[in-house]
């Protein structure tokens, strides 16, 4: 069976998941990892390249949007001031002061905020009604080489890329062990069913029907970050739970439906 017949009956056919949890080990982990990665590139690789596009790539970027800067005897300097955000992470330079802070210009809503002064930086995370957390600050001859200038920003791009591959593949393994904890959760409590049917799967193949039943839920709250979360998360949540644990008990009675009694 292809990963997206798999992926299909997944979705519409609860029937099938018994046939799917019995498919290869080979299929099953295939399964696994394709679901982990399509999930990523709609949360992460989608609105990053919109991001990025957005301001014309990152050459683009660093040699015309951004302000000319330079770094010069400790001293940061940039022709005007600078305010960026991308997905939750915002850039703030203002060299008209020594140090940059949090002020009531910037929104809580970002999460991470990466300011530069002229002399100093820092790197401080919002926790909303928890306050912020520094956490990092320091000189800018600590992070800034002699000579900095808009020139070496644009030849460190492919570091960048690199760096978005890496956390590219983070954010799939994340993803991968989140909803493996999921289908782990879920055995828990769909095991001793199963077991009253002449233990017509092994424990092994119990987590593998659990984590097909799970599919319409990470797809569902894939498409709504992706979409930049426009139904709140803990609705979405309990949408594809209720999804998840309906096709569950679907598959378990065509058990009964094809005449299998139980022990």
């Amino acid at each position: 069976m292809s990963f997206f017949e798999q992926l299909a009956a997944s979705i519409t056919k609860p029937s099938k998941y018994f046939a799917l949890a019995k498919d290869s080990l080979r299929h099953k982990n295939t399964y696994i990892i394709v679901t982990a990665i399509i999930m990523s590139i709609m949360t992460f690789v989608i609105p990053a390249a919109a991001v990025i596009a957005g301001f014309g790539g990152f050459n683009n970027l660093f040699s015309k949007s951004m302000p000319a800067m330079s770094f010069e005897d400790g001293v940061f300097k940039a022709s005007k001031h600078f305010d960026m955000e991308i997905s939750s992470v915002h850039f703030y330079v203002d060299t008209s002061k020594e140090a940059v802070t949090m002020t009531d210009e910037m929104s809580e809503e970002y999460a991470l905020y990466i300011n530069f002064g002229s002399k100093k930086y820092s790197i401080i995370m919002s926790q909303g009604d928890e306050g912020n957390v520094t956490l990092a600050s320091g000189n800018l001859t600590e992070i800034l080489p002699e000579g900095f200038d808009n020139d070496m920003l644009v030849q460190t791009i492919p570091l960048i890329y690199a760096g978005l591959f890496f956390d590219f593949l983070v954010v799939a393994i994340g993803k991968a062990i989140n909803y493996m904890i999921y289908s782990l959760i879920l055995m828990i409590f769909v095991l001793p069913i199963i077991k009253k049917y002449d233990n017509i799967l092994t424990v092994s193949e119990c987590f593998y029907f659990c984590y097909f039943a799970v599919t319409f839920a990470m797809l569902v709250e894939s498409i709504n970050q992706a979409l930049g979360y426009l139904i709140p998360s803990f609705i979405v949540l309990i949408i594809g739970f209720f999804f998840t644990v309906r096709c569950i008990f679907k598959a378990i009675a065509s058990l009964d439906s094809t005449n299998a009694e139980p022990s």
